[in-house]
């Protein structure tokens, strides 16, 4: 959508989307590593639930209207799992720890990114919306 300097909402809407199944994921992927015997993360009521908020916050990011409520929700759901996955589980594998923290900046990014092309695309008048394009 930066590219082309316009915005789509269905296509923020579907990377919100796929936000909010990135979060759950993760609070999945979360279970199964505390439900094995040999976990060094007990599955106790505290870790369990702690990995349930982050996957509530991000389905309820999809029931705002607004695109940029959303967005700014689900970074704040995936700041949530980060620092779930990172300072209180440190079991984890180092590289685990890196794509997490790597994964988690590009999407939180991204999904500013649109944010920001929505505000941005509101501002500026439906007539001089098109200039940015190429008319080849």
């Amino acid at each position: 959508m930066a590219i082309q300097g316009t915005y789509y909402p269905e296509v923020a809407f579907a990377q919100v989307l796929y936000g909010a199944v990135t979060v759950s994921f993760l609070g999945g992927m979360r279970w199964g590593f505390a439900l094995p015997e040999n976990s060094p993360a007990k599955p106790d009521w505290l870790s369990l639930a702690n990995s349930t908020v982050p996957p509530l916050l991000a389905w309820q990011a999809l029931l705002f209207k607004d695109v940029t409520h959303s967005a700014v929700m689900l970074v704040l759901a995936l700041g949530i799992a980060l620092h779930y996955d990172v300072a209180l589980l440190p079991p984890y594998p180092r590289w685990f720890k890196v794509l997490r923290v790597v994964g988690t900046v590009v999407m939180a990014l991204s999904l500013l990114a649109t944010a920001a092309l929505k505000a941005v695309s509101e501002e500026q008048p439906s007539d001089s919306r098109h200039k940015w394009q190429n008319t080849k």
